[in-house]
């Protein structure tokens, strides 16, 4: 299920679809706002092929900061989360849902993606 967060505290949103079927390019696209009201919804009724990232940043005085990711992949959901915390550099903290080596290899791929 998603999670269910006040859409007055959602700051932004942002829809990018791709190409075509096959590509690995992605352009902005419209789409009904995510989360309204206090509806539960699970990925799979929103879409059978998505992945969905939330991330926030406390503030520069706490130096904290979490992502969360939920996927569907042919209506079936995960989703897996991360917080961070900064001392001199940032650091993971708790992982829930991936374990160190995943994360550590989603981290690796190349920053730069063609389309996005």
């Amino acid at each position: 299920m998603l999670p269910s967060f006040d859409p007055s505290r959602v700051l932004s949103e942002s829809h990018f679809g791709a190409r075509t079927s096959s590509s690995l390019l992605y352009d902005a696209s419209s789409s009904k706002p995510l989360h309204i009201g206090v509806i539960r919804r699970s990925v799979g009724e929103i879409s059978s092929s998505a992945v969905f990232v939330w991330y926030s940043y406390t503030s520069e005085k706490s130096d904290r900061g979490s992502l969360m990711v939920y996927l569907s992949n042919d209506g079936r959901g995960s989703a897996w989360y991360a917080s961070f915390r900064k001392n001199t550099s940032w650091h993971v903290g708790n992982l829930k849902g991936i374990s160190k080596r995943e994360f550590t290899e989603l981290m690796a791929v190349p920053g730069t993606i063609v389309g996005i």
